[in-house]
């Protein structure tokens, strides 16, 4: 059996990700799509150190890695991008390279959940207070959630949050509840 993972959503050394796949098992690795982080010769010599094949490579398009990006030079700076991650995974004899568009993770999902809240559930009977307290709840559950992977792990699930401070974190809770609060009081 193939058994394979990807490293694009663990910021760790390369060879830490390969030394723990190969003690578990696994065969192959799909890479982040950061071909700076990865120079062939010293990649492929780790690739062999631990008996882990590159299966392929994956697209991580945020920031200015934009395919529906007004400005065209953007946009070519992004297919350019996107040649480069082939380019590596073909160095590396990887076999394929995975396109993620943030549309696909991100938009389509959130609007299905939109078009079902709206036109198939029934009205809420929940105020504004109360929906406050519990989106509240809800997000620094997941906070507290996310600080416990962040300490079991040594980072984070979503990269982002390797940025953000304290502060920060504690704003972004904050705004998400009051939008789960304005959104309880708009579906009444």
């Amino acid at each position: 059996m193939h058994l394979c993972a990807h490293n694009w959503m663990r910021p760790e050394p390369l060879e830490h990700s390969l030394r723990r796949l190969s003690s578990l098992g696994y065969t192959s690795i799909e890479l982040a799509g950061e071909p700076d982080w990865y120079p062939v010769e010293e990649t492929r010599a780790l690739l062999q150190k631990y008996n882990i094949r590159c299966w392929g490579t994956v697209t991580i398009q945020y920031g200015t890695r934009d395919l529906t990006a007004a400005d065209p030079a953007q946009r070519r700076a992004t297919v350019q991008y996107m040649k480069d991650v082939v380019a590596l995974s073909a160095a590396l004899g990887g076999e394929i390279t995975t396109v993620v568009p943030d549309l696909g993770l991100h938009v389509v999902p959130v609007v299905a959940l939109l078009l079902d809240l709206f036109l198939l559930s029934p009205p809420w009977t929940i105020w504004g207070r109360e929906s406050l307290a519990l989106g509240a709840g809800m997000m620094f559950a997941y906070w507290a959630w996310l600080e416990y992977c962040f300490s079991q792990n040594g980072w984070y699930p979503y990269p982002v949050l390797n940025n953000m401070s304290t502060t920060k974190m504690a704003v972004t809770c904050l705004a998400t509840a009051g939008l789960i609060a304005g959104n309880c009081e708009i579906l009444k």
